[in-house]
């Protein structure tokens, strides 16, 4: 009797034992979320699946024997009882599977380069400057005042496109966009080593205007100075992607700037050749038209004490060359309020490019986010590496779109002598910067690319920053202005602790198309260079 209790008790003790270890994990216990970078691939959930397991002691499946047999006596096998039935044992149970908790859904992060550019399939680069590789611009100093006509004032156009960030005190036309393509578009700016002198006089050329052509007489200098050196330049040397037209000129007069009047010649522009007019089998088109005043500019824009040599103005009119809008607003009493906040070089003529600009120049791919669910990422300075984000509420195939773009944005680099943002040169300023952009063409009913004509500006583009309904691009900033005249500050951007785009602001923002916001941003953490956040898609 006893011994029937002990083994009982046995049984008992190694039932209780098994369960015990069999019991699933509490389920509200929390389930484990991967820190910065997420990939597109949810980690996998750890087992928490119970192994069963038995007494490990030895228990004898043969009973003893009452009495002894005979030597003689045939030998009888003992009996063996199966494993489930033998005395002591106990039988293995079967185990159902811990259920798979899924694994939620996460947004897909694909890095992607688009085929387009300005300089293909876009709406205002026909034959223009190239953005990518190491053209040729050709740059005439052009004399139209004989007291400025100096040695040193040749110089300083030689520096203020060609010079190194010391010898300018900032940056040239070339190493700046050296610098902002990320080493895709490297200018060879030649500038010619002697004054051009035209044929007439600064006033003659100031009123002069082809009202038929809208020309004025800037033309007339561009038409002189390529006959004249005709025979000293070989002007294929300036169509670096061979398509018939001298990619682009530069004329640098040295007349006064008029700073006054809204409609003088004699100020900083791009505008283009219309005849048909051959130089070495080739024609004209773009050509640019700026004074030398502006190599030594007095503004309040931006810190000016260091600079030796200023080339902002020639920046920014460069830019044009290639086809870029300005991103300003012409005319505050036409068209929406908000914009870029005069933070852009084709806004205020600020700081480095920014993110559309890039991406129109094909200067830079974006990591596309789609599907839904929510991820960590992390970006790094856009200014220095050219990372950024594109999201949308469709899937998109070309540039020529509309989009949402997302960079962490430093005031190094480039932003490090004007940054963009106000006040903020001798102190960081970093953080998310959202840009919702609309870059779709304008077509005609024929299907071609049309150009847009608004009360103040033309665009090939559907819209543009100044008179069109909607805004070609327009800062969803974390502090919520909607003032086009305003600029930028710290608090502008989208930092730790700040708002959660989408949710605490702009959550009623919506595409041009009339649908929804589809996301939200929430910035963790900024150190190290990086900016982590929250990014939710549904």
């Amino acid at each position: 009797m006893k011994k029937f209790l002990a083994v009982t008790f046995a049984v008992l003790m190694a039932f209780q034992l098994f369960a015990c270890k069999a019991n699933p994990v509490d389920a509200d216990l929390p389930i484990w979320v991967p820190s910065v970078p997420i990939h597109t691939t949810a980690p996998t959930q750890p087992s928490t699946q119970a192994t069963a397991s038995t007494d490990a002691g030895t228990v004898s499946t043969v009973p003893p024997t009452a009495a002894t047999k005979p030597t003689t006596a045939p030998t009888v096998p003992p009996t063996t009882l199966p494993p489930s039935t033998a005395p002591g044992t106990t039988a293995p149970q079967p185990t159902e599977p811990e259920p798979t908790v899924p694994a939620p859904p996460q947004p897909q992060f694909t890095t992607t380069a688009f085929p387009n550019s300005l300089k293909k399939d876009g709406p205002l680069t026909t034959k223009g400057l190239p953005s990518v590789g190491s053209p040729k611009l050709l740059v005439i100093p052009v004399n139209l005042d004989n007291s400025k006509k100096t040695s040193a004032a040749l110089n300083d156009i030689k520096t203020a496109f060609t010079g190194t960030e010391q010898s300018t005190g900032w940056q040239s036309v070339e190493s700046y966009y050296s610098t902002s393509s990320y080493g895709k578009l490297n200018l060879d700016c030649v500038v010619l080593d002697e004054w051009f002198t035209p044929s007439r006089t600064a006033s003659e050329y100031e009123s002069y205007y082809d009202e038929e052509n809208d020309a004025d007489g800037s033309i007339l200098i561009l038409r002189e100075a390529l006959a004249y050196y005709e025979s000293k330049l070989d002007f294929n040397d300036y169509d670096y992607d061979k398509d018939g037209y001298i990619d682009s000129v530069w004329l640098v007069y040295n007349c006064d700037v008029d700073y006054e009047s809204d409609d003088s010649l004699y100020w900083a522009f791009v505008s283009w050749e219309y005849e048909e007019t051959t130089y070495d089998g080739l024609k004209a088109y773009n050509y640019a038209f700026a004074g030398t005043d502006f190599m030594h500019e007095d503004t309040d824009m931006y810190p000016t004490e260091d600079i030796l040599v200023d080339s902002h103005t020639y920046v920014h009119e460069t830019a044009h060359l290639m086809g870029v809008d300005d991103y300003y607003d012409y005319d505050s009493k036409h068209g929406p309020q908000g914009g870029t906040y005069s933070a852009d070089m084709m806004d205020s003529t600020l700081g480095d490019h920014g993110v559309i600009t890039k991406l129109l120049l094909g200067w830079v791919s974006p990591t596309v986010v789609t599907g839904t669910g929510t991820g960590n990422y992390s970006l790094s300075s856009f200014t220095t590496t050219g990372d950024f984000l594109l999201v949308s509420d469709h899937e998109i195939t070309s540039i020529y779109d509309e989009y949402f773009l997302i960079e962490f944005y430093t005031n190094d680099g480039l932003n490090a002598n004007d940054s963009p943002i106000l006040d903020d040169k001798y102190e960081v300023a970093e953080g998310i910067r959202i840009m919702h952009v609309d870059a779709r063409i304008c077509y005609n009913f024929k299907g071609e690319i049309d150009w847009n004509e608004g009360d103040s500006y033309s665009t090939g583009f559907l819209y543009d920053n100044s008179d069109t309904g909607k805004l070609f691009q327009n800062n969803l900033r974390a502090d919520y202005s909607t003032k086009m005249e305003e600029y930028l500050y710290p608090e502008s951007l989208y930092r730790d602790g700040s708002v959660v785009f989408g949710e605490d602001i702009w959550q009623k923002h919506r595409y041009h198309s009339g649908s929804a916001l589809n996301f939200t941003l929430e910035v963790l953490d900024i150190q190290n260079d990086l900016c982590q956040f929250e990014i939710t898609l549904h």
